[in-house]
């Protein structure tokens, strides 16, 4: 049973044995876990472990996850945080560093469980910041080296719209599909996202050549599909697209509004000299000083 196995996970000192068995778990019924059992799954996704251990975790995570926010019920509200901590942690997992399995897992767990991506009444912060933090993800892994996770971000955009393109131009698609979905919701964090993506790779960019300029050119060390380049061709546009669309007075809105400082620690990089960004404007003026040096 359920309780039989959990008893056993939580004796298990051994690695792959403990991989085993949570991928065991995962046949169970998500309506058969408990808060309790989340929690403790959610616990060990902070602990250092080996990638096939903290991929299972990840895929049971995201599937117990789920179900409990397919109702309206008082239990599903209560979830937000753990949704919001959950959506930190994938992020964190979704990196270029990271494994391969681990980075997989991840996308296959929103694919898998795609109501991880949709807002509840759009009142709850946690909840808000955790879809933020999702689509940070995704529009990010869609330029992922590896074949596997760019289809797989296909097939998240796919569902979403209802239409299938090509691999090639999926990128700029689920973009474009965020800022319909997101956008409409919280249109200076969809901004925020997408832009923290960019910049983030730029960043990374410059601490990679600085630390050996003789790897600046070497692609057999860098990812070829995250260039900045090829992010910001796709996204920019989409980007002023949306923006030209608001009204005047929503724009200054926007381009004001204070996010809360944790989630812009998530999706976006830490700047040199302790510099703190909290609105799209100062964000704005940032990157008006660094393209222009």
């Amino acid at each position: 049973s359920k309780d039989d196995m959990m008893n056993l996970i939580l004796c298990e000192k051994k690695e792959v044995c403990l991989g085993l068995m949570l991928d065991i778990c995962s046949v169970f019924s998500s309506s058969d876990f408990q808060d309790t059992d989340l929690s403790y799954f959610l616990s060990l996704l902070q602990v250092k472990q080996s990638e096939e251990v903290l991929s299972a975790l990840v895929r049971l995570s995201g599937k117990i996850l789920g179900n409990r926010l397919n109702t309206n019920s008082d239990e599903a509200a209560a979830n937000f945080a753990k949704k919001f901590e959950f959506a930190v942690t994938l992020k964190q997992f979704s990196q270029t560093e990271q494994p391969f399995a681990l980075r997989l897992a991840v996308v296959e767990t929103v694919l898998e469980n795609m109501n991880l991506l949709a807002l509840g009444s759009g009142k709850n912060l946690s909840d808000k910041q955790s879809v933020v933090v999702l689509w940070s993800i995704i529009t990010d892994l869609i330029y992922d080296d590896d074949d596997e996770i760019r289809e797989a971000c296909s097939k998240i955009n796919s569902i979403l719209t209802g239409e299938d393109v090509s691999i090639e131009i999926s990128a700029a698609s689920l973009t474009t599909t965020c800022f319909r979905r997101l956008g409409l919701a919280w249109p200076a964090a969809a901004i925020f996202l997408s832009l923290g993506n960019i910049i983030t790779h730029m960043v990374d960019a410059e601490a990679y050549t600085s630390v050996d300029n003789d790897k600046a050119f070497d692609k057999g060390e860098m990812n070829t599909y995250r260039e900045i380049h090829t992010m910001a061709i796709n996204s920019l546009p989409i980007i002023a697209g949306f923006l030209s669309q608001l009204s005047p007075k929503l724009l200054t809105t926007v381009l004001k509004e204070q996010l809360p400082i944790k989630l812009l620690q998530i999706i976006l990089p830490h700047f040199s000299g302790g510099m703190k960004i909290l609105c799209l404007h100062q964000l704005l003026e940032y990157l008006q000083v660094e393209t222009s040096v």
